[in-house]
């Protein structure tokens, strides 16, 4: 989730800068995180107790699952809310 987190803050600071508007940082980061899962998924695939991953990506259209989406959306990352744009709150 680290590096998740970096890549947002990373592409949030562009956001404040105005280099790139709030919409790209949002499809950005979900690539990001539908990349970053369909590797750890095929690579590694189990847990540091060798239990295997659950599946997290659908088999039609490589997009992620809506339950691990939603899960995401809810996590401790999601709402960090970190400021992206220099826009006021």
């Amino acid at each position: 989730m680290s590096y998740l987190i970096d890549f947002y803050a990373c592409r949030c600071e562009l956001g404040r800068q105005g280099t790139w508007p709030v919409d790209c940082i949002r499809k950005k980061v979900n690539d990001f995180l539908r990349e970053f899962t369909i590797e750890a998924y095929y690579e590694k695939g189990y847990d540091r107790f060798g239990n295997r991953f659950r599946e997290m990506i659908d088999n039609h259209d490589g997009s992620l699952l809506p339950e691990l989406e939603r899960e995401f959306h809810t996590s401790r990352f999601h709402t960090l809310r970190l400021p992206c744009s220099s826009d006021p709150p």
